[in-house]
């Protein structure tokens, strides 16, 4: 793995005053809010489907699933121990973490560090992030999921030739997959964008086709649990 790649993965470590900034003022801002605007756990409709699946898994029993989510963001509540203010904790982390994630792939674009850090804090105001940190459904561990594709890619992914980081973004969709479905096109993609990038036939099925690889598995064996207990794949 590139030396390049290895400061970008750890890059929380790096000495950057404004990866503190950021983390303090994501803080700061959701402390307000939960302050002055609302602190309460949102059940929406659509949560209680999330809800029941993960009790099933809990309960390895998916009688009387009826197929209509996927397990991605159950795990989450299971690791929450079905806990929706621990989800919700959680999901404040990760709308952090993400915050961190837009500052560095900013940076990649070759913005300079002062415009990387207003443009995310900017972002921070959008209320809809912390609207969907507190309710119970799939938008914000979406989010986080996709701007980890974003930062790879921004940090020449398309490019790298690294095996471990080809796994490492097929393990990314894979799980972005299994929590929205929807996104299964994003591997294809990207892989599309590789093949045109210095065209060859000899070289359309290449190591690089492992991106498809979590995607594919993540979508076709939760259909295949679907087809066993529904009878619809």
């Amino acid at each position: 793995m590139s030396a390049n790649f290895k400061e970008s993965v750890l890059f929380f470590s790096t000495k950057n005053k404004e990866y503190l900034i950021v983390i303090l003022f994501a803080i700061f801002y959701r402390l307000l809010l939960k302050l002055f605007l609302f602190d309460e756990v949102i059940i929406a409709n659509d949560s209680v489907s999330y809800l029941n699946l993960a009790n099933k898994i809990a309960d390895f029993n998916l009688i009387g699933y009826d197929g209509t989510r996927t397990p991605g963001y159950p795990i989450l509540l299971l690791l929450a121990f079905n806990s929706v203010k621990t989800v919700v904790f959680y999901q404040h982390i990760l709308g952090i973490i993400t915050a961190l994630l837009w500052y560095k792939t900013i940076l990649n674009f070759r913005f300079s560090r002062k415009n990387s850090l207003w443009i995310t804090l900017f972002l921070q105001f959008f209320l809809s992030l912390y609207f969907y940190e507190s309710v119970i459904l799939v938008e914000s561990l979406c989010l986080f999921l996709i701007s980890i594709v974003f930062y790879l890619i921004s940090n020449d992914y398309i490019n790298n030739k690294s095996f471990k980081v080809y796994i490492i973004m097929s393990f990314i969709l894979g799980c972005l997959t299994l929590t929205k479905p929807f996104f299964v096109f994003i591997p294809f993609v990207i892989y599309g964008f590789i093949i045109i990038k210095n065209f060859n036939f000899k070289k359309i099925i290449n190591p690089r086709i492992s991106i498809l690889l979590f995607s594919s598995i993540s979508y076709l064996g939760w259909s295949y649990v679907n087809k066993i207990n529904t009878g619809t794949f």
